[in-house]
């Protein structure tokens, strides 16, 4: 028969086992939210701007252009690079997403492009520009350096757009040069 092992030894180990049960059991809780932020970290590395805004539709938003303008609307569509404000005057702004230098009232909640089906994989702004040029739309084009062109979209190339000016010009406005198109 074995010796018995004095009481506060007993004791003694099974405090000690306990103890090291807890600290295993807390860096297994501390890897899992380690693991955890990471997993966030990189799926925020994923998000753009644009699908967060395109989870705003029907919020107001605040868009800073490279002119120094601001424009201020309630957030009416979103295609695959460009989003259009509802402005207090009724008129509704166009503005392409490399034009946008801030924006301001967005959630953080997010829409991805797929998830609008064809117009957000393919609604880029050529698309947009084609369908109101095919309409007659009548439109101004807004751009850094005083460019405000009015007339009637017409051809729209890989990077440019002709506006059939009101004057009868056609002038051909390269797409890098648009920050806002105006529509009544």
């Amino acid at each position: 028969m074995e010796p018995a092992l004095p009481r506060l030894w007993t004791v003694a180990w099974e405090r000690m086992w306990a103890d090291l049960s807890a600290l295993a059991e807390q860096r297994e809780r501390d890897a899992d939210l380690l693991e955890a932020a990471d997993r966030l970290r990189v799926e925020h590395a994923t998000i753009g701007w644009l699908d967060r805004a395109r989870a705003c539709s029907g919020r107001r938003l605040t868009v800073w252009l490279p002119s120094g303008r601001t424009v201020v609307g309630e957030l009416v569509g979103c295609g695959a690079d460009w989003l259009a404000l509802r402005a207090d005057s009724a008129a509704l702004l166009v503005v392409p997403a490399a034009a946008v230098r801030q924006v301001e009232g967005l959630g953080s909640h997010t829409v991805p492009p797929e998830a609008l089906g064809a117009v957000g994989r393919a609604g880029d702004l050529r698309l947009l520009l084609r369908r109101l040029a095919a309409g007659g739309e009548p439109v101004v084009v807004g751009g850094t350096g005083g460019l405000d062109v009015r007339g009637v979209p017409g051809r729209v190339g890989r990077d440019h757009l002709d506006i059939h000016g009101e004057d009868g010009r056609v002038r051909t406005v390269p797409l890098a040069a648009v920050e806002r198109l105006v529509l009544s």
